[in-house]
């Protein structure tokens, strides 16, 4: 496991939209309020050709989430008026992101946070600061778990 890759539990299964297309054209919710770290990740994804959503507070991304299921979500745990470990457990809850991939992303990589995350339904814990290519590369894990 990479450094910054410091929890995970087994991919969810029941995605069922082309291989090749999850790789190339993936719908991606990023939930981010830094905005540096946003505009990083947009830009990242974007030049892979994924179709990019940015959210900043929770509340708006678990609105985002139920009217727009991605293929996956990037979630900071640390955001505005919803923390990333309660987005992740409302999301959950609803059959339609039950099991859509969620990467938590921390810059307090503790442990009680990574078992709050894996506890929450996190499938990865991604500390931050983080490599884009080991981000890919666990995105890539997720989007295509066979």
């Amino acid at each position: 496991m990479h450094p910054e890759i410091v929890a995970y539990r087994p991919a969810a299964t029941g995605i069922h939209r082309n291989r090749a297309d999850l790789l190339a054209m993936a719908r991606i919710l990023v939930v981010e309020d830094d905005v540096n770290v946003a505009r990083l990740l947009l830009t990242f994804l974007e030049n892979k050709d994924h179709h990019v959503t940015v959210i900043g507070a929770g509340p708006a991304a678990v609105s985002e989430a139920l009217q727009n299921p991605p293929d996956l979500i990037l979630l900071d745990i640390a955001i505005p008026a919803m923390s990333g470990i309660e987005v992740c457990q409302r999301l959950r809850k609803v059959p339609d992101t039950a099991l859509t991939p969620i990467i938590i992303l921390s810059a307090h990589p503790t442990e009680e946070n990574r078992e709050r995350a894996i506890n929450a339904g996190a499938d990865r814990f991604v500390a931050k600061p983080f490599s884009l290519a080991r981000l890919a590369e666990t995105m890539d894990a997720l989007l295509l778990p066979n």
